[in-house]
């Protein structure tokens, strides 16, 4: 599109007396250009390149209200009911020059926020897609950044809740041997607990965990997170300078590997603008840190789990026993490395925290014997089968195959029960019985007590009949017993010797 100088110079060399072609090769421009612009027959001041079709503003936003923010739609309806031609493209730029969509912000101005050294930093995460070990797996990368000096500490983790996050803080300010005076960070609601932005509240646990090292959280506005602008930089590294062309066994080796990227080399990498190298800056801004104590307790985390049948509590996927014989309920402190376990207030065992992407591990202290205890054995039958066998090659015989054939509990307790028949009846009927029922392979003592009952009968034996008086419930005795006084009770509340040795002559000494 040719401006109005240029046209104005086409006009000028064509009332010279100059031609078409000369003016094209003079301007380099095409000879039908040098001719419309010439039989146009307007005054170049006058023609307007960027003409265009104007549409009422008003219009334009009810349409855009009404369609719910389709464009394509409001071009139908400004050509088909309000009949004006517009082209597609028209209409899109205009809607962009109005504010119109989600591109409102897209080319906004950013405010440009200086600060010293020690007065901020920022933190935030961002979810990756990582090998570990072969297998893909979803990781989250923490990271705070120093926005003086350009320090960065980072570290990943399989899932980052509140707990994680102040675990992270405490690692990453230990480290720095400090804090800067605000921590810039987005809406997240691991330390937000309503509001956005400026009015943001933030959560008392949060709030009351950030005064230990001497910062404060800042939530930055919805959708603005230029302000924190150094920290996404971080993650748009890690995603294509960090990741790609290494490999990690596991999370510990991630993270052992992210350690040294963040705070060895890319300490000592000088930035592209300024050549500045971090590490000398943090130098510098060490001092102005706040400091807090070096002995500073990590955060600590409770809760309770109970036992299952084999002494194991479940944590994070993995099972840690717990010393004794009793179940119920167990109260576990974590702190960051490593797991406390009480019961009502004693502490019976601690555990060192393994890493996260391990799952499924039943872990306890070393040299403990996770065996369960041998219920105790019954008493042994010695001295019975000792004293059946006496009795002749045919018991011991039978007993032999009672250890074989019952086995176990059930044979001692068969050879005890038969040890107590052999005492009931004669010895003879007790070697009959026993005989028989080691030709027919009986481990059943009902069987064997009808045995020595058959056998008794074909004997012609019986049990001598005794005869009982009919008149025996009537009689004095019985029924002068059947409505005798209760016990005298009394006696037992009587002191004893030993009670009245041990009493005072005087009570009141």
């Amino acid at each position: 599109m040719l401006n109005a100088e240029t046209r104005q110079t086409i006009v000028a060399l064509h009332r010279a007396g100059e031609s078409y072609r000369s003016i094209a090769r003079r301007l380099r421009i095409d000879r039908k250009t040098v001719g419309g612009v010439i039989e146009s027959g307007k005054n170049p001041t006058d023609v307007n390149s960027n003409s265009r079709i104007e549409v009422c503003e008003d219009l334009l936003r009810t349409l855009y209200k009404d369609c719910n923010g389709w464009v394509q739609r409001m071009h139908e309806k400004l050509i088909e009911e309000h009949g004006i031609t517009i082209a597609y493209s028209t209409l899109t730029l205009r809607c962009r020059e109005l504010g119109l969509g989600n591109n409102r912000k897209k080319n906004r101005r950013a405010a440009h926020v200086e600060t010293g050294p020690g007065e901020e930093m920022q933190h935030d995460t961002s979810p990756y897609v990582v090998k570990l070990g072969g297998k893909a797996m979803g990781v989250v990368a923490s990271v705070i950044y120093l926005r003086y000096s350009k320090m960065i500490y980072l570290k990943f983790y399989l899932h980052f809740r509140r707990y994680d996050m102040k675990c992270f803080l405490h690692e990453a300010l230990k480290y720095f041997g400090g804090s800067a005076q605000i921590c810039v960070i987005d809406n997240t609601n691991l330390a937000r607990l309503l509001g956005s932005g400026a009015s943001a509240i933030i959560h008392h646990e949060m709030e009351s965990y950030s005064r230990r090292y001497g910062f404060e959280f800042i939530c930055h506005e919805i959708k603005h997170s230029d302000r924190k602008a150094g920290n996404e930089r971080c993650f748009r590294t890690v995603e294509t300078n960090f990741l790609p062309g290494r490999t990690f066994r596991n999370l510990d080796d991630l993270n052992a590997q992210a350690l040294q990227w963040a705070t060895v080399r890319m300490a000592k990498r000088p930035h592209d603008k300024t050549k500045l190298i971090p590490a000398e800056i943090f130098e510098y801004e060490r001092d102005y840190l706040t400091p807090f104590t070096p002995d500073l307790p990590g955060p600590t985390r409770s809760y309770s789990r109970s036992i299952n049948p084999y002494g194991f509590v479940p944590i994070d996927a993995n099972e840690y026993w717990v010393p004794g014989e009793k179940r119920g309920t167990v109260s576990i402190i974590e702190y960051p490395g490593r797991l406390e376990i009480f019961r009502e207030r004693d502490r019976v065992v601690e555990y060192e925290k393994i890493s996260a992407d391990i799952c499924g591990q039943k872990l306890s202290p070393k040299g403990t014997d996770l065996r369960p205890a041998r219920r105790k054995r019954p008493r042994p039958t010695a001295m019975e089968e000792a004293e059946l066998r006496k009795l002749g090659a045919s018991v011991g015989d039978y007993i032999d195959f009672l250890l074989i054939e019952a086995r176990g509990i059930r044979a001692h307790n068969i050879i005890r029960l038969i040890h107590g028949l052999s005492r009931r009846i004669t010895a003879t009927l007790f070697i009959r019985t026993i005989q028989r029922s080691c030709h027919y392979r009986i481990t059943d003592f009902s069987v064997i007590e009808n045995i020595a009952s058959m056998l008794l009968a074909e004997s012609g034996l019986s049990l001598p009949r005794m005869d009982i008086d009919p008149d025996l419930e009537k009689r004095q005795a019985f029924m002068d017993g059947e409505t005798s006084p209760a016990p005298d009770l009394d006696v037992y509340d009587m002191p004893t010797e030993d009670e009245i040795e041990e009493t005072p002559d005087n009570p009141l000494e």
